[in-house]
């Protein structure tokens, strides 16, 4: 994640300081995924979400040249725009004033294999991926910011609107749910 994590800080600073296309695009491809995710649980609708994703990108690049903070994170950065824009969204479609993340639509996510996870044999891959499919909807996103996204507890409270604390209680719930399913299934395929 460090490394991909470091080519989208390079990416952002290309795309907004030099005007880099080719550097936009490159991060484009690189951010999108997990903001769909994140969109997608939010407002409920690929369509949506995909529209509010193109929105955040070509709001970017059209206000490029009026960034003037320093981006450590970039795919942070991006997360918050599309919440920003996908909380603007829900407030303009169903006049709320509070959206609950314990509400988002998490059903959509896959646990995508990092290199590390590529050495996994097959069956426990599918033993792992059950056991993420199989956890409540919050439990799933944090486990799949945090493991898949590579996102810091303290951002995702942030991003979500909610104290570390709970971020991290949601995780521990989801590794110790995870556990046991794997123990469980394991224990099956040996006894």
């Amino acid at each position: 994640m460090v490394i991909q994590d470091n080519l989208a800080e390079r990416l952002f600073y290309n795309a907004v300081h030099h005007s880099d296309h080719q550097a936009f695009g490159q991060l484009y491809t690189l951010i999108k995924p997990a903001m769909m995710d994140f969109a997608i649980a939010l407002v409920k609708e690929r369509w949506v979400a995909d529209e509010l994703v193109q929105d955040t990108f070509v709001n970017f690049w059209k206000q490029r040249a009026t960034i003037t903070e320093e981006v450590l994170n970039a795919k942070l950065y991006f997360l918050l725009k599309v919440k920003a824009a996908g909380v603007n969204y829900l407030q303009s479609v169903r006049k709320q004033e509070v959206i609950d993340m314990e509400l988002l639509d998490t059903s959509h996510l896959q646990l995508m294999p990092d290199p590390e996870q590529l050495f996994i044999n097959a069956e426990i891959g599918r033993i792992i991926q059950q056991a993420v499919d199989g956890l409540p909807g919050l439990c799933k996103l944090i486990y799949t910011m945090v493991r898949v996204d590579g996102l810091k507890y303290k951002d995702i409270a942030f991003l979500l609107n909610m104290p570390a604390k709970t971020v991290e209680s949601k995780m521990m719930q989801a590794v110790k749910s995870m556990g046991e399913a794997v123990k469980l299934s394991l224990g099956e395929r040996i006894t």
